[in-house]
């Protein structure tokens, strides 16, 4: 008798076990479901204010363009005038010359000072015209944020070299009173990119110092208003003075994160990385292998990730999540 009553006991227990496993797995759906429906909505009415301020300002800037293209035009007109005025002058000079030769001395060295001098001019107005033309440029490159060059990627990678040959004859159009080369343009671009990826691999590095990303594991399993709670401590821990587009490239940078984290809690054990491994073991590159499309297609609904994206994101959770089991067990850190 007590060997039939353990029976039916140790399959209702597993019959409620896999019933809180389903449950647990739908309600973890639905958290991710509902996040990457939010996160849509929010990328709407972020996206839609930056058109509506970029639209006000490429009206400013053709305004500004049509302006400078006139003071250009006029610039040109008064420089001619100038030669032709000194042309006369030296008409007069020649004929001073044949009344005496001392006069004539001194004409010559009035003539060298005055031959000196549109040489002084155009060189002032090359240099300015430069400077005007570079700033140009950096305001028109905020216009086209469907040409942004990708700072996470080397000036001369793939994706940059495609948007490059879109991206330089529409600036040349745009600046045709400069008449700038297409290399010209490629030499001033490639500066930009420079200093702007520079600055956004010191700011990975800082990120990858500070895990303030990862205080909880599951961004599914708290309220809504813990998470919302969240993001103002992680907003109030951004440096003083950053840009609104750092901000705002910033927020979708932690929410993709914060779905792709969700997304790794519903996944199967066989696409879990293993902690107990280092993130370039054998074992986790074949995890990887398979793990990384899959996040890439969940997570597109809501973002376009690279792969190189998702594997960066991927080792520092590992990362995290190993140093985290080392020191529990060994009291060891490791950097992969």
């Amino acid at each position: 008798m007590s060997g039939r009553n353990r029976i039916p006991q140790s399959t209702s227990q597993r019959l409620n076990k896999n019933r809180f496993s389903k449950n647990r797995n739908a309600k973890l759906k639905q958290d991710v479901s509902d996040l990457i429906n939010l996160a849509r909505e929010n990328n709407y009415i972020l996206l839609q204010s930056k058109v509506d301020k970029l639209e006000r300002e490429n009206k400013r800037l053709r305004y500004d363009n049509d302006e400078l293209s006139k003071f250009l035009q006029d610039d040109d007109e008064s420089t001619d005038d100038d030669s032709n005025s000194e042309d006369e002058d030296d008409d007069s000079d020649s004929e001073d010359e044949n009344e005496s030769d001392d006069d004539s001395d001194s004409e010559d060295e009035d003539e060298s000072d005055d031959s000196f001098r549109p040489a002084k001019r155009q060189m002032r107005n090359k240099l300015s015209d430069e400077e005007r033309a570079k700033d140009l440029m950096k305001t028109l490159l905020k216009t086209f944020p469907e040409l942004e060059l990708n700072a996470d990627e080397t000036f001369r990678s793939e994706v940059n070299v495609v948007i490059c040959q879109k991206l330089i004859p529409k600036l040349q159009k745009e600046m045709k009173a400069y008449n700038l080369s297409y290399e010209q343009v490629e030499t001033w671009l490639q500066s930009i990119h420079r200093s702007k990826r520079n600055a956004y691999l010191r700011s990975n590095q800082s990120n990858q110092s500070n895990h303030y990303g990862f205080e909880r594991d599951f961004i599914g399993s708290y309220s809504e208003s813990d998470r919302s709670n969240q993001s103002t401590i992680i907003r109030k821990k951004k440096p003083k003075g950053s840009k609104a587009n750092n901000i705002f490239e910033d927020e979708i940078e932690n929410k993709a994160k914060s779905i792709m984290k969700a997304l790794l809690n519903t996944y199967p054990y066989e696409l879990t990385l293993r902690i107990e491994d280092t993130f370039r073991s054998q074992i986790n590159k074949d995890i990887c292998e398979r793990l990384i499309p899959k996040l890439q297609e969940d997570v597109r609904p809501a973002y376009n990730l690279s792969y190189d994206q998702v594997e960066t994101w991927l080792q520092t959770f590992h990362r995290y999540k190993r140093n985290t089991y080392l020191r529990s067990h060994f009291m060891m850190i490791d950097d992969d």
